[in-house]
């Protein structure tokens, strides 16, 4: 039988990982803001079936998953003119 191990971690590396976290989740808000904010600029106004597939479409190329409702949501959003901002949270 294996047995068990533990990794354990002084409290400046704690932090350093921590820190590391909190920037690469900034990095992807910032990513998904840009994404965002493309789509909304190309496509406000448009109806939801146009822009509904073009969500679906970069969230998949972003290697993420979006449900279908949660695309509509979004599209209609975006085809009334709001501004979709994304916010860590």
């Amino acid at each position: 039988m294996a047995k068990g191990f533990e990794i354990k971690f002084d409290k400046g590396w704690e932090k350093a990982i921590q820190n590391a976290a909190a920037g690469a989740v900034q990095d992807e808000i910032r990513r998904t803001q840009a994404t965002l904010d493309r789509i909304f600029n190309q496509y406000n106004g448009q109806p939801v079936s146009t822009i509904k597939p073009v969500l679906l479409r970069e969230w998949r190329r972003g290697g993420g998953t979006m449900s279908d409702g949660e695309a509509t949501d979004w599209a209609e959003l975006i085809s009334s003119g709001q501004r979709i901002v994304l916010k860590q949270g």
